[in-house]
């Protein structure tokens, strides 16, 4: 199973770093000093909205659930899934992932939404 990003914020990233590339690049226009600042930032952004349009959020694959950039879970290992503040906080002995619901596309929600309630644990 597969969690997307949310479209929307990601779009948004988007339009940010192309008026952050913009507002660097307008120097051009009245010959003066070009500022790398929003330049370095527009370039950021696009390449992270780019990179997020492209992979999942979280992963879930034989018996494990893997965020981005959290880690790994092993799903039979898990001794507790709690939801607090809207984000589902997953957690085993050694190890615990949050995913934030905020970050997710509305349809992968409903999908992550299924999973979690068919998970065989101590909800808090």
């Amino acid at each position: 199973m597969e969690i997307k990003y949310n479209r929307k914020s990601t779009r948004k990233e988007l339009i940010i770093g192309i008026l952050f590339l913009a507002v660097g690049l307008a120097p051009i226009l009245f010959d003066e000093r070009i500022s790398l600042i929003p330049l370095g930032g527009g370039l950021a952004y696009i390449i992270n909205s780019l990179y997020n349009l492209k992979t999942n959020y979280v992963t879930v694959k034989e018996g494990y659930l893997k965020k981005k950039f959290g880690g790994k879970i092993y799903l039979n290992n898990l001794i507790e899934v709690k939801k607090f503040a809207g984000d589902y906080i997953l957690k085993t002995k050694q190890t615990q992932i949050t995913i934030d619901t905020n970050l997710v596309d509305k349809e992968s929600l409903k999908e992550l939404d299924e999973f979690i309630a068919n998970l065989n644990v101590m909800k808090v």
